[in-house]
């Protein structure tokens, strides 16, 4: 995610010295630009940043940009614990960045003097001022050193690059796939905490010699020139933004696995795929020469990262990210050993050539015929499905789910939204209430939901190129679901679609797209119902199907008949809450409504370290696709919350601090909050404004949890959705 104003990035010494421009990375722009995303062009001199229009901030000493913003915010502190005024803009998703230079600057500070540096926000100590003023009269010297390969690291790495870089056709191909499927990780070798973090780039040179990267104009399948080779880089952000890149630990076990894989069956390779744009759009077709089921399987053993990229990948900004995705998802995998398009050749043969992704459209009637004719061609391949299933007699039964192959498998992973970001739960647990519904998915849904939201997405590129990837995305989120609704009662199956996707717009948007879009209700399930709720009933029979490989305990979000007796005082009091926030006779709770998307609560207790919780405002809307974001009804009766503990957002909303002993008024007085007064009064009381004194440290506070309980996942927090209340 690339949203700092400006471009100002302060991750890294190189985006500090780098400095910032007059153009933000997110905009509706009708052309594309080149990307300046320091990660994309890595071998940019400070010269060549210069002459692409970026601006030092740091130099001039006090008088630096950064320095006159700093005085700006010092000059006027905020007022302890008091909301900002309504005319400060502090949404970053809404706001109008302004983006002074240094001639600019000291008319935005006579214009805005209540909007210095940190903006709205607890600002710098007396002593931390003058520290960092004294920085900059002296140069913003940086006393930062680059990392050190070690011997075991290079080993490694040399282990890894000799595989993604063998010269044979194969070889090249596998090269390829890997890296437009693992682009966005960060790459440790070695089993510790605080292992160096690599990333993997193009290069121009092979192993053996130095990294030469390719300075990328877009997305990580951009058009190139002459052979690639696949390195490892040190990652320069010396400041590790939580979430920033999923991590992964590159063993010899997963080596090893990789190539067992992705090697198993015999297969050839007679041309390789170039980079043009018909190659670009369609993935299933220039890596068919690799067998389909090891595809399918290469991306199950990497399912969370998978998942990572497609909920939070590069396309974060705005409600533009996630408007297809509901605010919990499950996501179950189809079984390699039964799934249609991976057993079946003539199948995948037939309906290759239509799923290709739609191009990028010229101009708005082109991506209204583009979208249309994407739709017809993937409802073709949905009735090429059917038929053979019926020719087949095949029924879909729970064996056809995917329970895992290896321990680290993860055969339901578990996503939160919140609004315009989101986060996928780490390792096997199943937190929060039974969702609305479940995506089910298989290879062809998988390759085109990651090629729609992060390979082919291009965050510089036309509002066009975005939407029509994102469009691609929410069609492939619809396809899971109806793939669901198979495992599901004939007769339950059109009432429940009609159910996730109604409202005016998505009925004129499914009328006039020239296809019915909607589940088949002649071939019935293999599986037996004996409830009204059968989606209730799939997920718990899903669930005991799936075993030791979740966990799918959690007394909070869903306590078992028995577990509130025996349940601790923290233990009740939230489920009150969650309980309260579900109830809809007589009438439904509206303290839910005025609570942020995800909310930090710290629980302190004499004596010992802070514990964190997330609190989590799901909300229900009449319909999510991604064409009709615009009018998506929410529905608030329907919202539910959840708790869990731990973190579970890389953007905090908001922050409760609680003692233990008041965790029961905390409860009742919450559930009680039916009024924006009454939620007021519970947030002065418990809660941590912008403005509080304890901001920074509260802040902090929880990244110190994450290093007690999570050391590899921990890093800072992004706090530009936090709300103003």
């Amino acid at each position: 995610c690339y949203d700092a104003p400006g471009q100002l990035d302060f991750r890294s010494v190189k985006g500090i010295v780098r400095g910032a421009m007059k153009i933000d990375a997110y905009g509706s722009r009708r052309d594309p630009i080149e990307s300046t995303y320091l990660w994309n062009n890595p071998g940019k001199t400070m010269e060549e940043w210069r002459e692409r229009g970026f601006f030092s901030v740091t130099e001039g000493g006090r008088s630096s940009i950064m320095g006159k913003m700093l005085a700006l915010g010092h000059a006027n502190p905020v007022k302890p614990n008091e909301r900002f005024p309504d005319d400060i803009d502090i949404d970053q998703v809404t706001r109008q960045n302004h983006l002074p230079n240094k001639y600019e600057i000291d008319g935005y500070v006579a214009e805005f003097p209540e909007q210095g540096m940190p903006l709205a926000v607890s600002g710098l100590t007396d002593a931390e001022y003058e520290t960092t003023m004294t920085w900059l009269e002296q140069g913003a010297p940086f006393d930062y050193v680059a990392p050190e390969t070690t011997a075991k690291e290079a080993a490694q790495i040399d282990e890894w690059e000799q595989w993604l870089n063998a010269r044979d056709l194969r070889s090249q191909l596998v090269g390829r796939y890997f890296f437009e499927h693992m682009f966005l990780v960060s790459f440790t070798f070695e089993d510790r905490d605080d292992a160096n973090r690599f990333i993997l780039v193009r290069s121009t040179t092979p192993p053996g010699k130095a990294p030469d990267p390719l300075d990328e104009p877009g997305p990580p399948n951009s058009p190139v020139d002459g052979p690639v080779y696949y390195r490892f880089i040190h990652s320069d952000e010396t400041a590790c933004v939580k979430m920033t890149r999923l991590q992964f630990l590159a063993t010899d076990e997963k080596l090893n696995r990789f190539q067992d894989i992705l090697y198993e069956e015999d297969w050839t390779v007679d041309k390789l795929p170039g980079y043009t744009e018909p190659e670009r759009h369609d993935p299933l077709g220039i890596f068919s020469p690799i067998p389909a089921r090891a595809r399918y399987r290469f991306l199950l053993a990497i399912v969370w990262y998978h998942r990572g990229f497609t909920t939070h990948g590069p396309g974060c900004y705005r409600d533009f990210a996630t408007d297809a995705l509901r605010d919990v998802g499950w996501d179950i995998y189809e079984n390699p050993e039964t799934s249609l398009y991976v057993t079946d050749p003539a199948y995948r043969a037939e309906v290759d050539p239509v799923l290709s992704m739609m191009a990028y459209p010229q101009d708005e009637m082109h991506f209204i015929l583009g979208f249309q004719n994407y739709q017809k061609r993937r409802a073709a391949a949905a009735e090429r499905a059917l038929e053979r299933r019926k020719e087949s007699g095949h029924r879909a039964a729970m064996t056809d789910i995917w329970r895992g192959d290896h321990p680290d498998d993860l055969p339901l992973t578990v996503a939160f939204i919140h609004a315009d970001n989101g986060y996928v739960v780490e390792g096997n647990w199943v937190p929060s209430d039974l969702p609305k519904t479940v995506s089910i998915q298989d290879l062809t849904t998988m390759e085109m939901s990651l090629y729609g939201s992060a390979v082919n997405y291009n965050q510089f590129g036309s509002y066009l190129e975005q939407t029509a990837g994102r469009a691609v995305f929410g069609v492939q989120r619809t396809l899971a679901e109806l793939n669901f609704l198979r495992f599901l009662p004939r007769e339950a199956r059109r009432p429940l679609f009609e159910k996730w996707y109604h409202g005016p717009l998505t009925k004129e948007l499914l009328a006039t797209s020239g296809v019915d879009v909607g589940p088949d209700d002649t071939i019935p399930t293999d599986i037996n119902y004996s409830t009204d709720d059968p989606v209730r009933e799939f997920q718990e029979k899903l669930l005991e199907y799936l075993g030791p490989r979740v966990n799918a305990k959690d007394p909070i979000n869903r306590p078992e008949p028995g577990d509130g007796g025996d349940a601790d005082r923290l233990t009740k009091a939230f489920i009150s809450i969650v309980a309260a926030s579900r109830e809809q006779e007589p009438t439904w709770r509206k303290f839910k409504t005025f609570l942020p998307e995800a909310v930090f609560l710290r629980i302190d207790s004499s004596g010992q370290d802070p514990v964190i919780y997330t609190m989590t405002h799901d909300r229900d809307f009449e319909s999510k696709t991604f064409l009709n974001v615009l009018m998506q009804h929410e529905v608030p009766r329907n919202a539910k919350v959840s708790i869990m503990k731990g973190v579970y957002t890389s953007y905090p909303h908001f922050m409760f601090r609680i003692d233990e002993s008041e965790v029961e008024e905390f409860a009742s007085t919450l559930i009680d909050a039916d009024t924006q007064e009454k939620f007021t009064a519970v947030v002065e009381r418990w809660g941590i404004r912008r403005s509080s004194p304890d901001f920074w440290p509260m802040l902090n506070s929880v990244t110190d949890y994450l290093k007690r309980t999570m050391p590899r996942r921990a890093g800072t927090f992004d706090i530009n959705r936090y709300k103003n209340l």
